[in-house]
């Protein structure tokens, strides 16, 4: 059965590369932004890829498998976003420095021909020296 990233990311077809030998990279067009936090962050990482693998499941019409996933640092209780630059991104890895902070990601599986999509989240603690 086919099996299609949803994610342009290339660590993760790194990742899966590991353990599929053909895939398909198929990037999902699903608004993040209209996904508010409500301070559960285990489910706002599974909302995350639910909708990424949704969008895509929504653009198919073979039989395939769909994998979709989200990645979150949380720091202070705070979410740190993307960097919008080169400056931003340096001032978060300042912040992170000696300090523990967590990693939370959600992966979402759908399986087209049964409809079954399961979700799940976990997180990772680090701390990384200057």
């Amino acid at each position: 059965m086919k099996v299609i990233l949803a994610s342009a990311s290339e660590r993760r077809k790194e990742l899966l590369a590991r353990i599929v030998d053909d895939f398909e990279v198929r990037v999902s067009n699903f608004d993040e932004e209209k996904i508010s936090f409500n301070g559960d962050v285990d489910l706002y990482v599974k909302t995350l890829s639910k909708g990424k693998a949704k969008d895509i499941e929504s653009k198919v019409s073979e039989d395939c498998v769909i994998i979709a996933a989200d990645t979150i640092v949380v720091i202070n209780d705070k979410i740190l976003g993307k960097p919008r630059d080169e400056e931003e991104a340096m001032e978060m890895l300042k912040l992170l420095s000696d300090n523990v902070h967590r990693v939370y990601s959600g992966v979402t599986v759908i399986n087209t021909s049964t409809g079954i999509m399961e979700s799940k989240s976990l997180y990772t603690k680090f701390t990384f020296q200057n």
